[in-house]
């Protein structure tokens, strides 16, 4: 999308946005009478297995589409393997099947155009996708395959973990995704299985054996529904299926009924700070429904006219159209089929009116409880929510998907045909028992991340204010528990360092060393047959000021930090340096060679002697350097001439943390100093950069205008 097209959408998003505000206020809106839904006709049947058949007759185009179901889901992820269910899924679409990898299978769905995805929710797992109704029954056998024999390759394990480590580096990126994450931790519990997040360890722990194992339990007939839509002949796709599948047995029991929700929290008011945002994301809200539940379409009213039903809802109206204070809200009992849902209301708002928003919200949930709703406004909400309903049916395969779902959750087969009549007979009277029965202002959970030194009124105002620390445990590889600091240890630590001084002829420069000018050619390992080089150039001043500029024909890279604040050049753009990236210039700093080794000469520097280390197939002596707050890096000396000989370190590469090693060699004269000239980098036990070192100056003269932020 260019610029002039995305002003225009915004535009028109605007104007209509407006409009919709000032139609909502005036109550005009006119909605013509639905027609009844009525579900085409759909075949169906079961297996002895217990596996459920659905089939939709449909030649409006020669293709043919399936869903198929799947009894599981991530509430039945192992304790200390959350997100197994997901990588499980995953692992089936792409691990391969009998005769092909997942590389070839890819290539031979693109090649008919066929697709075929999988995926994981709490509470169900599914295989869908579409293809030409010629290949129908190639691809479906494929899905069959996927089902009951998948290859689940290691080497598409090991990429999906890769994917969902990054995916932990980066879940506390946006404030939003934290505001709903852990507002449903907040909830449920964190130790829910509906509430579980992944973390590092689950993933180290996730082994293809696990996989297996899960696969095996859970991927079996009896809890297995297969849904196929479009151009074929009804009884010929019966028979095809039914032989297909007729000799799929369960291997076991089949999962009966999910977990139940065990807790339900006390009203709190929680805070995740957030000192970079100058707004704040508002969660409120306690445990909700299941869709199972008589008032059901009672409550689906009351969500309407209170927060689901966009301008027209109150929540929009006295928020934003009323007050000003916010782009977007809404608010309901968001039903679960599975389990209870919750009772949310989520928004954000500039940080001075954070308190003022909490006291709309819970004002709004008082009046819907206390105040009667209008006939007006009650028929209004339904035309509204009856209007939207209807886009859940926008094709016949909907219908059959739908059927799917309802029959998977054990809904009556008519639920579909009655729910406008059900819809219809909802009164103003209901909407406001209901209210009552299932909104509790005195059991709220708040939640809000943001700015608290810009609130303008104290957020205590709730209740005491408990801040959540939602920090990342770092994965194992990148926790390097710091050796036991004896006197011993300690000047066995010194003694190295001192050597390594001497093997460098460094003695003499380090008392004086203000700076370093480094040039090098370095190369970036993007996989084992690509490779990336470029040129760096590099200013340190010590204390803590840095520039290195990465060149290459490609693309230019420049980032700097003046002691105070930085930023970084892209080709994308100028961006400043966040808190964690400032840190992890300071640290690249700690872990520079003659700047470790200059301060281990100041009085009082640590340096722990931490034994022999078996690092890449070679023996080094091991000096833990601790830099405070649990943290610290390791340098290792070669054990017959002292020389530095590499470096570890907590680090994160591609979004995902874990531990570098650097390991160096060919030392030269360089600047008067013994250097080790070459370096190769390792990230996880895998290579991922190799340098060389072209030019070293020592104590260059200072250059403001490096640290200059250029002009966008």
């Amino acid at each position: 999308m260019n610029k002039n097209t995305q002003w225009i959408v915004l535009i028109l998003v605007l104007v209509l946005g407006l409009s919709a505000g000032v139609a909502a206020k005036e109550r005009k809106f006119q909605y013509p009478s639905l027609r009844e839904i009525k579900a085409p006709p759909v075949t169906t049947g079961a297996l002895p297995s217990g596996l459920k058949l659905y089939m939709m007759e449909d030649h409006g185009l020669p293709m043919v589409q399936f869903q198929v179901l799947i009894r599981t889901g991530s509430a039945f992820d192992p304790r200390n393997m959350a997100g197994l269910c997901g990588a499980t899924m995953e692992l089936i679409r792409t691990g391969g099947i009998p005769g092909k990898t997942g590389d070839e299978l890819d290539q031979m769905l693109n090649d008919m155009g066929a697709v075929i995805r999988t995926g994981a929710d709490a509470d169900s797992a599914s295989i869908s996708g579409s293809c030409l109704a010629k290949d129908a029954e190639t691809v479906l056998g494929v899905v069959d395959d996927m089902l009951r024999r998948p290859a689940l390759a290691q080497d598409k394990l090991d990429l999906i973990k890769v994917q969902m480590r990054s995916a932990i580096s980066r879940r506390n990126d946006d404030p939003s995704q934290i505001a709903s994450r852990e507002f449903t931790r907040l909830v449920y519990g964190a130790d829910s299985p509906y509430a579980r997040q992944t973390e590092y360890a689950d993933v180290d722990a996730m082994t293809r054996d696990a996989v297996v194992s899960f696969h095996r339990q859970f991927v079996q007939p009896g809890g297995v529904a297969i849904g196929v839509w479009g151009d074929f002949q009804t009884e010929t796709m019966k028979a095809w299926l039914s032989e297909r599948f007729g000799t799929w047995s369960n291997a076991g029991p089949v999962v009966g009924v999910f977990p139940e929700v065990r807790v339900t929290p006390a009203p709190s008011v929680r805070l995740v700070v957030k000192k970079d945002v100058n707004q704040s994301n508002i969660r409120l809200g306690h445990i909700g429904l299941r869709m199972d539940n008589p008032d059901y379409f009672a409550v689906e009213m009351m969500n309407s006219i209170f927060g689901t039903s966009g301008f027209l809802s109150r929540l929009m109206q006295i928020a934003r159209t009323e007050h000003g204070l916010t782009y977007g809200i809404q608010g309901g009992i968001a039903f679960e089929r599975g389990y209870l849902g919750q009772f949310v209301v989520g928004t954000s708002t500039k940080s001075e009116s954070t308190v003022d928003m909490i006291n709309i919200i819970i004002g709004e949930i008082n009046r819907i409880r206390n105040t009667p709703v209008s006939d007006a406004e009650l028929t209004l909400a339904r035309e509204a929510f009856l209007n939207s309903y209807v886009f859940k049916y926008e094709s016949t395969f909907d219908v059959l998907t739908r059927m799917m779902s309802l029959d998977y959750f054990g809904f009556p087969p008519d639920f579909m045909q009655t729910f406008q009549k059900r819809i219809a007979g909802v009164t103003a009277a209901d909407v406001r028992r209901v209210a009552n029965a299932y909104l509790h202002p005195d059991k709220l959970t708040i939640l809000v991340v943001g700015n608290p030194d810009q609130f303008v009124k104290p957020l205590s105002a709730f209740g005491e204010v408990q801040e959540l620390d939602i920090a990342i445990p770092a994965p194992a590889a990148a926790v390097d528990a710091a050796p036991a600091a004896t006197p011993a240890s300690l000047a066995r630590g010194q003694v190295l360092l001192s050597r390594m001084i001497d093997a460098m002829k460094a003695a003499d420069k380090l008392d004086t060393l203000a700076g370093m000018h480094l040039q090098q050619q370095s190369t970036l390992q993007l996989a084992p047959q690509m490779s990336f080089t470029f040129d760096v150039d590099s200013y340190t001043f010590l204390p803590d000021q840095l520039y290195v500029k990465m060149a290459s024909p490609i693309a230019t890279i420049v980032r700097a930090f003046d002691g105070k604040a930085g930023w970084m050049q892209m080709p994308q753009g100028i961006k400043d340096l966040s808190a964690a990236e400032i840190e992890e210039v300071m640290e690249s700093i700690a872990h520079s060679p003659l700047v470790f080794l200059k301060h281990s000469r100041v009085e009082g520097a640590q340096a722990v002697y931490a034994g022999r280390a078996d690092v890449m197939g070679r023996s080094y002596e091991s000096i833990y350097i601790p830099l405070g707050e649990g943290k610290g890096f390791r340098v290792y000396a070669d054990p017959d001439t002292g020389m530095l000989a590499g470096l570890a370190y907590a680090g994160n590469y591609n979004n995902e943390p874990g531990q570098f090693i650097q390991l160096f060699s060919n030392p030269v004269e360089l600047a008067g100093l013994t250097l080790p000239r070459d370096s190769e980098t390792y990230f996880n036990g895998k290579k991922v950069a190799s340098g060389a070192i072209q030019a070293l100056e020592l104590n260059p003269t200072p250059n403001p205008a490096l640290f200059q932020k250029p002009a966008n």
